[in-house]
Protein backbone atom coordinates (compact mmCIF):
# COMPACT_ATOMS: atom_id res chain seq x y z
CA UNK A 1 0.00 0.00 0.00
CA UNK A 2 2.99 2.31 0.30
CA UNK A 3 3.13 2.02 -3.47
CA UNK A 4 -0.29 3.69 -3.66
CA UNK A 5 1.11 6.73 -1.85
CA UNK A 6 4.09 6.84 -4.24
CA UNK A 7 1.79 6.35 -7.24
CA UNK A 8 -0.47 9.24 -6.15
CA UNK A 9 2.54 11.56 -5.79
CA UNK A 10 3.85 10.38 -9.16
CA UNK A 11 0.51 11.13 -10.83
CA UNK A 12 0.41 14.63 -9.27
CA UNK A 13 3.95 15.28 -10.54
CA UNK A 14 3.12 13.87 -13.97
CA UNK A 15 0.13 16.25 -14.26
CA UNK A 16 2.18 19.26 -13.10
CA UNK A 17 4.17 21.72 -15.18
CA UNK A 18 7.46 20.55 -13.61
CA UNK A 19 7.17 17.09 -15.21
CA UNK A 20 9.80 16.73 -17.94
CA UNK A 21 8.89 13.27 -19.24
CA UNK A 22 5.43 13.80 -20.74
CA UNK A 23 6.60 13.85 -24.35
CA UNK A 24 8.64 10.70 -23.86
CA UNK A 25 5.82 8.75 -22.22
CA UNK A 26 3.34 10.04 -24.82
CA UNK A 27 5.65 8.68 -27.50
CA UNK A 28 5.95 5.32 -25.72
CA UNK A 29 2.17 5.09 -25.41
CA UNK A 30 1.69 6.11 -29.05
CA UNK A 31 3.99 3.33 -30.26
CA UNK A 32 2.02 0.77 -28.21
CA UNK A 33 5.01 -1.51 -27.71
CA UNK A 34 4.79 -1.65 -23.91
CA UNK A 35 2.07 -2.81 -21.54
CA UNK A 36 0.44 -0.34 -19.16
CA UNK A 37 2.29 -1.89 -16.21
CA UNK A 38 5.62 -1.30 -17.95
CA UNK A 39 4.74 2.31 -18.75
CA UNK A 40 3.69 2.89 -15.13
CA UNK A 41 6.96 1.35 -13.94
CA UNK A 42 8.90 3.74 -16.20
CA UNK A 43 6.89 6.72 -14.93
CA UNK A 44 7.48 5.70 -11.31
CA UNK A 45 11.18 5.11 -11.87
CA UNK A 46 11.63 8.50 -13.56
CA UNK A 47 9.55 10.23 -10.88
CA UNK A 48 11.80 8.78 -8.17
CA UNK A 49 14.91 9.62 -10.21
CA UNK A 50 13.98 13.15 -11.33
CA UNK A 51 11.47 14.64 -8.92
CA UNK A 52 12.72 12.82 -5.83
CA UNK A 53 16.37 13.16 -6.90
CA UNK A 54 17.13 9.45 -6.29
CA UNK A 55 16.81 9.91 -2.54
CA UNK A 56 16.12 7.04 -0.17
CA UNK A 57 12.49 6.03 0.23
CA UNK A 58 12.87 6.25 4.00
CA UNK A 59 13.91 9.91 3.73
CA UNK A 60 11.14 10.73 1.26
CA UNK A 61 8.44 9.20 3.46
CA UNK A 62 9.91 10.78 6.60
CA UNK A 63 9.86 14.20 4.93
CA UNK A 64 6.25 13.78 3.80
CA UNK A 65 6.99 13.75 0.06
CA UNK A 66 4.03 11.42 -0.55
CA UNK A 67 1.58 12.84 2.02
CA UNK A 68 -1.86 13.82 0.73
CA UNK A 69 -4.14 13.32 3.74
CA UNK A 70 -6.13 16.38 4.81
CA UNK A 71 -5.52 16.44 8.55
CA UNK A 72 -8.26 19.03 9.07
CA UNK A 73 -10.84 16.56 7.82
CA UNK A 74 -9.47 13.60 9.76
CA UNK A 75 -11.29 12.42 12.87
CA UNK A 76 -8.48 13.07 15.35
CA UNK A 77 -7.98 15.19 18.42
CA UNK A 78 -6.41 18.63 18.11
CA UNK A 79 -3.33 17.42 19.99
CA UNK A 80 -2.78 14.56 17.54
CA UNK A 81 -3.51 16.89 14.59
CA UNK A 82 -0.84 19.35 15.77
CA UNK A 83 1.62 16.49 16.29
CA UNK A 84 0.99 15.14 12.78
CA UNK A 85 1.30 18.61 11.25
CA UNK A 86 4.70 19.06 12.90
CA UNK A 87 5.94 15.51 12.26
CA UNK A 88 5.66 14.61 8.55
CA UNK A 89 6.89 11.06 9.13
CA UNK A 90 4.06 10.50 11.62
CA UNK A 91 1.57 11.97 9.13
CA UNK A 92 2.87 9.62 6.42
CA UNK A 93 2.43 6.56 8.61
CA UNK A 94 -0.99 7.75 9.73
CA UNK A 95 -2.03 8.25 6.10
CA UNK A 96 -0.77 4.76 5.28
CA UNK A 97 -2.79 3.27 8.15
CA UNK A 98 -5.96 4.95 6.82
CA UNK A 99 -5.59 3.68 3.24
CA UNK A 100 -8.06 1.13 1.88
CA UNK A 101 -6.92 -2.02 0.09
CA UNK A 102 -8.50 -3.41 -3.09
CA UNK A 103 -11.29 -5.02 -1.07
CA UNK A 104 -12.15 -1.69 0.57
CA UNK A 105 -10.74 -2.70 3.96
CA UNK A 106 -8.59 -0.32 5.97
CA UNK A 107 -4.91 -1.25 5.82
CA UNK A 108 -4.22 -1.06 9.55
CA UNK A 109 -6.92 -0.01 11.97
CA UNK A 110 -4.67 -0.98 14.91
CA UNK A 111 -1.88 1.30 13.71
CA UNK A 112 -4.33 4.16 13.24
CA UNK A 113 -5.62 3.69 16.78
CA UNK A 114 -2.09 3.51 18.17
CA UNK A 115 -1.15 6.79 16.45
CA UNK A 116 -4.37 8.45 17.63
CA UNK A 117 -3.77 7.27 21.19
CA UNK A 118 -0.06 8.09 21.64
CA UNK A 119 1.66 9.42 18.52
CA UNK A 120 4.84 10.35 20.36
CA UNK A 121 5.56 6.71 21.34
CA UNK A 122 6.54 5.61 17.81
CA UNK A 123 9.93 6.15 16.18
CA UNK A 124 8.61 6.98 12.70
CA UNK A 125 11.95 7.56 11.03
CA UNK A 126 13.24 4.20 12.29
CA UNK A 127 10.07 2.55 11.03
CA UNK A 128 10.59 3.95 7.52
CA UNK A 129 14.31 3.10 7.53
CA UNK A 130 13.59 -0.50 8.51
CA UNK A 131 10.64 -0.80 6.14
CA UNK A 132 12.45 0.66 3.12
CA UNK A 133 15.48 -1.58 3.61
CA UNK A 134 13.25 -4.64 3.77
CA UNK A 135 11.10 -3.40 0.85
CA UNK A 136 14.04 -2.79 -1.48
CA UNK A 137 15.75 -6.02 -0.44
CA UNK A 138 12.49 -7.88 -1.02
CA UNK A 139 12.20 -6.45 -4.53
CA UNK A 140 15.70 -7.65 -5.31
CA UNK A 141 15.19 -11.05 -3.70
CA UNK A 142 11.91 -11.67 -5.55
CA UNK A 143 13.31 -10.53 -8.88
CA UNK A 144 16.74 -12.13 -8.60
CA UNK A 145 15.68 -15.36 -10.27
CA UNK A 146 13.92 -13.46 -13.06
CA UNK A 147 16.85 -11.14 -13.75
CA UNK A 148 19.41 -13.93 -13.57
CA UNK A 149 17.47 -15.78 -16.31
CA UNK A 150 17.45 -12.68 -18.52
CA UNK A 151 21.15 -12.02 -18.03
CA UNK A 152 21.98 -15.70 -18.51
CA UNK A 153 20.18 -15.73 -21.87
CA UNK A 154 22.00 -12.58 -23.00
CA UNK A 155 25.30 -13.72 -21.47
CA UNK A 156 25.89 -10.34 -19.84
CA UNK A 157 25.99 -11.30 -16.19
CA UNK A 158 28.25 -11.32 -13.23
CA UNK A 159 27.76 -14.25 -10.85
CA UNK A 160 28.13 -12.03 -7.80
CA UNK A 161 25.12 -9.92 -8.87
CA UNK A 162 27.26 -6.94 -7.96
CA UNK A 163 27.99 -5.67 -11.45
CA UNK A 164 25.53 -5.97 -14.29
CA UNK A 165 26.76 -4.74 -17.65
Amino acid sequence: MFYKMIENARDRWYASAECTIKSMTDYIELKGMLRDAQINAIKTYLFLKISCESRLLADLFSEGKFNTLDLEGAEISNTVRRYLEQNTAAAALFEYSCLKNDQGEQVSKKLEELIKKAPENIDYRKFFRDWSNEYVYGLFRNRRKYWSKIFWKKKVYDLTFANFY
